[in-house]
């Protein structure tokens, strides 16, 4: 815009106003690189082509020097200016030299819910009492902040940690932010020691990072892509060494279990994972966390989770699809007391039940429903809750939140439109009717 404000006022120059224009607008634009390019070209052309035409038509004439200071001379200078100075800012950016820590620091405590889990609750105030990091947590995350809810984690010399949740609770964005990809809203991590937002150089040298997207060029050979990835991060030829990747078969996948194993056991290396899969974190983890909206809903290893948040029965009962399922779910609440209904579809109804009822008590019941009711329940099981179970239970609670924002959205532009098109219709008629 400013080049071509700057060509339409040269070439309408003639105009004494436009003049005046030209004259603001040449000192004012100076300070943006392009128009100093652009201007330059532009006054280079006029007085290349000015110097032929003088030349020719009049005797004794002295052609200019386009290099002179109020031609391309100031333009040229300019641009040496700004060049040195948005080096320098860029440097700065790079090394953050303008964060500060207690900018990111710096958090609202009603972020916190209230109702946090125990566990979590306790490994906040864990990450809080050590300043010094006295435990000797490799990772340290502080109140991270950024669509997510005040994350606060340590993880150990030799542990592997999980990260589980569905695509949108915040994992990825939590990688992000440790690999410095994206900035902090608030809030700060520590990787050995080094701060990500005051000492990222030194966190890259102490952080591998394998992203969820498939980040391979299909022009580089496998020996390539090692040897171009190791290199930016920083490590010397003579220590390069090749590691599995993603999108393996099953056999692949516990190829690269059994290395991230032997990097946690015999190697100590602390190894943070997302995944969507709790055989997997099971496997591989000692600790998890389960993440839903950008909040740690739960803490602790896989067979605490389960036996926290998974105990009790899971009774599935399918009905006939022409029957009304209230009947079935009225007759079993009326003789089993603990028992809530998870989900209802046709022909299948979902039940969770305490695990103070007795099995017996439970095929009782459902033997006697299945009498009674011969015509309208088809079949039905009775499971222990899975280690799946858990999760799925949460990731529930995601979709549910997700579904009742995309309602009151909707709701809202239902109520805009209408006011719209009641205040368009109405007054319409209004001044129809005063006519």
């Amino acid at each position: 815009m400013t080049t071509i404000s700057t060509v339409i006022s040269q070439t309408l120059k003639d105009e004494p106003d436009l003049t005046k224009v030209d004259n603001i607008l040449t000192k004012l634009f100076l300070i943006f690189p392009h128009y100093c390019f652009g201007r330059g070209l532009f006054d280079l052309s006029t007085t290349y082509q000015t110097n032929i035409i003088s030349l020719r038509y009049i005797p004794g004439y002295v052609p200019k020097s386009p290099l002179q200071f109020d031609i391309v001379g100031r333009n040229i200078m300019c641009l040496s200016i700004e060049g040195f100075v948005f080096f320098i800012f860029a440097i700065c950016v790079q090394y953050r030299v303008f964060i500060s820590d207690r900018i990111c620091v710096r958090t609202s405590k009603n972020l916190i819910s209230s109702n946090e889990d125990e566990n979590v609750a306790a490994e906040r105030q864990r990450i809080y009492a050590d300043h010094n990091n006295i435990n000797g947590d490799v990772l340290r995350i502080i109140d991270l902040l950024k669509l997510l809810k005040k994350i606060c984690i340590g993880v150990k010399q030799g542990e592997c940690f999980g990260l589980l949740g569905i695509n949108g609770s915040g994992k990825s964005t939590t990688f992000k932010m440790l690999t410095g990809e994206i900035s902090m809203t608030n809030g700060n991590a520590f990787v050995n020691n080094y701060s990500v937002i005051k000492q990222l150089d030194d966190v890259h040298q102490n952080l591998g990072y394998c992203p969820q997207f498939d980040a391979l060029d299909s022009l580089l050979t496998a020996r390539e892509h090692l040897y171009f990835y190791a290199r930016l991060h920083g490590i010397k030829r003579k220590n390069i060494s090749s590691e599995p990747t993603t999108g393996m078969d099953a056999r692949a996948k516990r190829f690269l279990w059994n290395c991230i194993l032997t990097l946690t056991r015999k190697d100590h290396k602390s190894i943070v994972i997302t995944s969507h899969s709790m055989e997997e974190c099971e496997t591989l983890c000692n600790r998890l966390v389960i993440m839903v909206t950008g909040e740690f809903k739960c803490l602790g290893s896989v067979q605490h989770l389960k036996a926290k948040f998974g105990h009790g029965y899971s009774i599935i009962v399918r009905s006939d699809i022409n029957c009304d399922t209230k009947n079935i779910i009225n007759y079993i609440k009326e003789r089993i007391v603990e028992v809530n209904v998870k989900e209802e579809h046709t022909k299948m109804i979902h039940f969770r039940v305490s695990i103070n009822v007795p099995l017996y008590e439970l095929f009782s019941v459902l033997e006697k429903a299945q009498e009674e009711l011969r015509n309208i329940i088809e079949d039905y099981t009775v499971t222990q809750v899975t280690r799946d179970d858990v999760f799925v239970n949460f990731a529930k609670i995601q979709e549910d939140n997700q579904s009742s924002k995309n309602i009151n959205v909707n709701n809202k532009d239902n109520c805009l439109k209408r006011n719209f098109l009641y205040k368009l219709f109405f007054r319409h008629d209004k001044n129809n009717i005063g006519k």
